[in-house]
């Protein structure tokens, strides 16, 4: 230990003697970019302990080392102003390394905030489900001459079949299947809950005429946090990956300025 104390003693005297305790002096300077010796002593400093040299005798070959890892980053600079495939390669290694310090290194999310996120919006949320069958047509003129020829489910399932715009719901005779009021396969979900369940019921809106059908309704009671704080995580993490990288973009146009132009 004595031993291990006297070695930092003389790494500190040598990097922050007298002679360079009132200044920041420049070891050396590549193109335009200076290099102080405070950045040597950074440099030095990350190097694991065991690793670390005796600045005191090859010093100068650890300047020399940054001096040419400065020179490779600089002359990869030009490289990329005149090689559109070097300018590639600079440009993918520039965004991971964004990505992975600004975004994917900071989008840990913790069991609490798991926890959280299933009270909140799991536990508490509303649980109630209809199912529906659908169709619709472009004006109400077709709403009109469908509703003349529907009596029962069966009926809306057979014209469903004919005229759904959507391949899988026409299969399906019309059934989009189980939603919420969060839902947004039809577009006006909240609406449906308003609506008694076993009849007809005709919905117009600006875009087209809908006919729908409340088929079932029920209460499902969510699942144990234990069997889906997996993919809860996933989701979480996917959320607060998005807000990053969206705070990376604002912090990045307002440095950059674009221009975006029609396309031809």
């Amino acid at each position: 230990m004595r031993g291990l104390r006297a070695w930092l003693a003389g790494l500190a005297l040598a990097l922050t003697g007298p002679a360079l305790a009132a200044d920041d002096p420049v070891v050396a300077v590549v193109g335009t970019h200076e290099i102080p010796l405070s950045y040597v002593q950074r440099q030095i400093g990350s190097v694991p302990l065991a690793q670390q040299i005796d600045v005191r005798g090859a010093l100068e070959r650890f300047v020399d080392s940054i001096v040419h890892e400065e020179v490779l980053f600089q002359y990869g600079l030009q490289r990329a102003g005149e090689s559109s495939e070097w300018r590639e390669k600079l440009k993918a290694a520039v965004v991971r390394i964004l990505l992975e310090e600004q975004v994917r290194d900071r989008a840990e999310i913790t069991d609490e905030d798991v926890a959280r996120y299933y009270r909140e919006e799991i536990a508490a949320g509303d649980h109630e489900h209809i199912r529906v069958s659908h169709l619709s047509f472009p004006d109400a003129a077709g709403c009109t001459q469908a509703e003349g020829q529907i009596a029962s489910l069966t009926d809306l399932a057979a014209l469903a079949r004919e005229h759904h715009e959507n391949p899988a719901f026409a299969e399906r005779g019309g059934d989009v299947g189980y939603l919420m009021r969060r839902s947004r396969v039809l577009g006006f979900e909240a609406e449906l809950f308003e609506l008694s369940d076993g009849q007809l019921h005709r919905i117009d809106r600006a875009d087209a005429c809908h006919l729908v059908w409340i088929t079932e309704r029920t209460a499902r009671t969510p699942p144990p946090l234990a069997d889906i704080q997996d993919e809860l995580r996933r989701r979480l993490e996917q959320r607060r990956e998005a807000e990053l990288l969206q705070a990376v973009l604002d912090r990045a146009h307002a440095a950059v300025p674009v221009e975006r132009r029609p396309l031809p």
